[in-house]
């Protein structure tokens, strides 16, 4: 690992690298070098059957085929 790998970077979600957005609810994504860091937030009543898998095309929840 480098001097430059371990540079030290101040990010928060108040400004995301990465927002997608969902019926009543959104990603967050910040990027630190070869990291992701996710912040998901959903309005009451989000259900993945409902919001999600309809975006993603998935029948299961966090499977990417």
């Amino acid at each position: 690992m480098s001097a430059e790998d371990l540079r030290l970077t101040a990010k928060n979600f108040e400004t995301p690298d990465e927002v997608t957005e969902m019926p009543k609810g959104k990603v967050k994504s910040v990027d630190f070098g070869p990291f992701h860091v996710l912040k998901l937030e959903f309005e009451p009543g989000w259900k993945w059957s409902e919001h999600a898998k309809p975006e993603v095309q998935s029948p299961l929840a966090g499977h990417n085929p």
